[in-house]
């Protein structure tokens, strides 16, 4: 992916990262361990007859002969900045204007939920090249969510799997008791509402603002990132809801944070487990 961020925001970036590096982990090997885990396969060179020689996608710097030292800034220097946004994310650093919610996602019933988090993380792969893109798989990522909550049966619904994002968000809000009705409280309705609008809006946005519908150059689509980044980010939060809600509700996952639902603190998504 091509660099988009300003270069002095990613050298700033790298610092903090590299400062909280030492200080999670305390020791050089250990840094060492946890930036390599971050080094993949790109391809490999054929020389001759003998065994064919992986190229990574960067190389540890040594601050030593002996290798027992690794230099921090200046192996983390060659990643590019979807890896160094990435690393600072599943580190817990603020990343100004990029995508905090979608981590969460793997926070809850992993397996369960295993489709959505691969589709949100395709959805962060083209933030920044496709940007339209990223916006059409958060909507289907938010899709593959609410069928899995409606295809367990809990909230006694009837739908369609061919049904779009909006005929589903309304399907789960009935379920969920968040339909916005001139039967429910009016808190409950204005949320419901919200919800609901949201859902329709990113819909109408993979519909006619992005090519995923076939538009023809002639269409605008969107092409700016830091947009890509709000809506999928925008995504995400709803989809997160979505899944604490039922999961709390429906298979009793109640655990202290610093949300406060009916005098009682519980954790939607628990920080130790955000891995991206």
């Amino acid at each position: 992916m091509e660099n988009l961020l300003s270069h002095s925001y990613v050298m700033d970036l790298i610092d903090k990262i590299s400062d909280t590096l030492f200080k999670k982990y305390t020791t050089y090997k250990k840094v060492e361990r946890y930036i390599k885990r971050w080094q993949k396969v790109v391809r490999y060179e054929q020389y001759g007859y003998s065994e064919p020689e992986p190229i990574y996608n960067f190389y540890p710097i040594y601050k030593d002969d002996n290798q027992d030292k690794i230099d921090v800034e200046n192996t983390l220097n060659q990643l590019s900045d979807e890896i160094i946004i990435q690393m600072a994310i599943d580190l817990k650093i603020e990343v100004t204007g990029v995508i905090y919610s979608i981590a969460k996602i793997e926070g809850l019933n992993k397996n369960d939920y295993r489709q959505a988090k691969a589709i949100f993380e395709d959805a962060i792969q083209k933030v920044y090249d496709k940007p339209d893109e990223a916006i059409g798989y958060a909507n289907s990522a938010l899709e593959s969510i609410i069928k899995h909550i409606l295809e367990q049966g809990k909230l006694d619904i009837d739908y369609n799997k061919k049904d779009t994002l909006y005929n589903l968000t309304q399907k789960v809000l009935k379920g969920l008791g968040y339909f916005p009705s001139k039967d429910v409280d009016e808190r409950v309705r204005q949320i419901g509402s919200s919800l609901l609008n949201m859902a329709q809006s990113i819909e109408l946005l993979r519909s006619e603002k992005t090519k995923f519908h076939g538009k023809d150059s002639t269409q605008y689509i969107i092409d700016d990132p830091l947009y890509a980044c709000f809506i999928v980010n925008s995504v995400a939060t709803l989809g997160n809801f979505l899944i604490s809600f039922y999961e709390k509700k429906y298979n009793g996952i109640l655990k202290e944070e610093e949300s406060f639902i009916n005098n009682e603190t519980y954790d939607l998504i628990p920080d130790d487990e955000i891995p991206f």
